[in-house]
């Protein structure tokens, strides 16, 4: 079997989208780690209403559309 190495640059194009990936991950999660600390929040809230989850299911569906739309999975594979 002959295999031949890659060349420096198809190196370098393959790290860029892998650091470019690891930064969309991290974006991925902080959004999410704050949609979360926000509705845990609201369900401890004496006063709380589901109407104020409205603003945080436009978050989670803006994320849901983005990562189907950026990898191209099918949005209801997400749900």
């Amino acid at each position: 079997m002959s295999a031949s190495a890659p060349s420096d640059e198809a190196w370098a194009a393959l790290l860029t989208q892998v650091a470019t990936l690891q930064a969309k991950h991290a974006s991925i999660e902080s959004r999410l780690e704050v949609v979360e600390t926000r509705i845990t929040a609201l369900e401890q809230e004496p006063t709380y209403d589901p109407a104020d989850l409205t603003e945080l299911g436009d978050e989670v569906r803006a994320l849901r559309q983005y990562v189907a739309t950026r990898d191209d999975i099918s949005e209801m594979r997400l749900m």
